[in-house]
């Protein structure tokens, strides 16, 4: 009898607990999955990587860097059908470290920051889609030198609550001062 209490027990807590953990994350990405640092990455619970019809690019970024010019950028996720879309962007040097600066200005975005590294990543109220596509503005001061690595991951989401039907995808970009190289879906 005391067992399947504690199993009935279980049940209902996972019942309650699953739904919130799903939806957890539509307003705040977990930092330390990206970039140089990445344990682990979106695919984790919403799917196979590249699984989706679409496509994930930061537009607006220079082939090459003028040091502390600051540059708008803007993360742009394409796929048809996506009723929710997220993501998480951050800037490192190759060690890992903050790379310039991530100014945010837009409500629909929030900036966090662990370990000293600026993750940049969609506020919920900048989850919705047009059904096609969502894009996210903001602007990067780039560092005095060195050599710059961009990371971005996102979510095209169906909107029903669970991870099933979610696409993840990732893109990332490496460009130095004075010369430099386009990025390229991962």
């Amino acid at each position: 009898m005391r067992r399947s209490s504690i199993v009935s027990f279980a049940v209902a807590a996972l019942a309650v607990a699953l739904p919130v953990a799903a939806t957890a994350s539509t307003s705040n990405p977990p930092d330390l999955y990206l970039g140089q640092k990445a344990a682990v990455s979106c695919n984790i619970c919403h799917g196979r990587a590249g699984a989706g019809n679409g496509n994930l690019s930061i537009q607006g970024l220079p082939s090459a860097f003028e040091p502390g010019k600051s540059y708008p950028l803007t993360v742009k996720l394409v796929e048809t059908g996506a009723k929710k879309a997220g993501f998480r962007l951050a800037a490192q040097t190759a060690d890992g470290k903050q790379a310039g600066k991530i100014v945010n200005r837009d409500p629909s975005l929030d900036v966090h920051v662990a370990e000293g590294v600026t993750y940049l990543k969609q506020s919920y109220n900048g989850t919705d889609t047009n059904g096609t596509e969502r894009s996210w503005t903001f602007l990067w001061k780039a560092p005095e030198s060195g050599s710059v690595k961009f990371s971005v991951e996102a979510v095209a989401g169906d909107a029903d609550g669970s991870v099933q039907g979610d696409h993840t995808y990732s893109y990332s970009a490496a460009i130095e001062a004075g010369q430099g190289s386009r990025g390229q879906a991962d």
